[in-house]
C-alpha cells in the first residue's frame, strides 16, 4: 500500500513530558506519497496525533480544539485528485525521566 510512516519524537530539557508517535498515513500512488504537501501534512498530523492522543482519523472530530487537519485533508485529496487515510498510530510515552 503506498503512502508514508512518518514519526514525531517530542523530548525537551523542560518538562518531564517525553515520547513519541509512530503513523501510517496512506493514500493510492507513490507519485502522491512523495508531494512535499502529502510529506509536510504526514509530519503535522504525528505531532497532533501525539499531542492530542489521537489513535484513529475519527478521533480528531472529538479533539475539543480546532486543528485545522480535516480541512488540510480534503485539500490535499483535492490537490493529489486521491484519497488519504491515517492507517496505524503507535503512542509511546516515557515517565520517570531523570535529568542528568
Amino acid at each position: 500500500m503506498p503512502g508514508r510512516i512518518e514519526t514525531y519524537i517530542h523530548s525537551d530539557s523542560v518538562t518531564q513530558n517525553k515520547g513519541g508517535c509512530l503513523i501510517e498515513v496512506s493514500c493510492q500512488t507513490d507519485f502522491a506519497a512523495r508531494e512535499p504537501e502529502f510529506v509536510k501534512f504526514c509530519k503535522d498530523l504525528a505531532r497532533w496525533c501525539y499531542g492530542l492522543n489521537i489513535e484513529k482519523w475519527q478521533d480528531i472530530a472529538v479533539v475539543p480544539m480546532d486543528t485545522g487537519l480535516p480541512e488540510r485533508k480534503r485539500a490535499l485529496e483535492e490537490l493529489l485528485g486521491e484519497k488519504v487515510d491515517l492507517v496505524r498510530v503507535a503512542r509511546m510515552e516515557l515517565s520517570n525521566v531523570q535529568k542528568d
